[in-house]
């Protein structure tokens, strides 16, 4: 925050605003069906001769693969409260999948995500 202009004050009482956070995950299920070509019917006549080019034409018989995968959604949410009101006056969050990563990708990886959080802050 203090790219921002803002520092942290010596004392709540006289804070201009105070930060909470949230972290929360998720398991989710992605499901994706596609066409896939199983082989060739031989040779059907939609169309009649010389169309496109000669008798016919052949057709592919195709099926339908379904796949799923489970995975874990993570997100981090950032709100900014007004002292004076007790009230937010502002939200910001970050979403993305969750992976077994060493210990040192997963921290740059939280503070890239809490400066792109903060970097709309404050909105203008």
């Amino acid at each position: 925050m203090q790219f921002r202009g803002f520092s942290k004050a010596a004392d709540a009482g006289t804070a201009d605003f105070v930060i909470g956070f949230t972290i929360g995950t998720r398991e989710k299920l992605a499901v994706d069906t596609y066409p896939t070509p199983v082989g060739f019917s031989g040779w059907n006549y939609p169309y009649g001769w010389n169309y496109p080019y000669g008798w016919g034409s052949p057709g592919v018989i195709y099926t339908e693969t379904t796949r799923t995968r489970q995975y874990t959604e993570g997100t981090l949410s950032i709100d900014i409260f007004d002292v004076e009101n007790r009230r937010p006056v502002w939200h910001g969050k970050a979403q993305g999948v969750l992976r077994d990563r060493p210990v040192e990708e997963q921290r740059e990886l939280e503070a890239q995500a809490i400066q792109e959080i903060l970097a709309t802050f404050p909105p203008l």
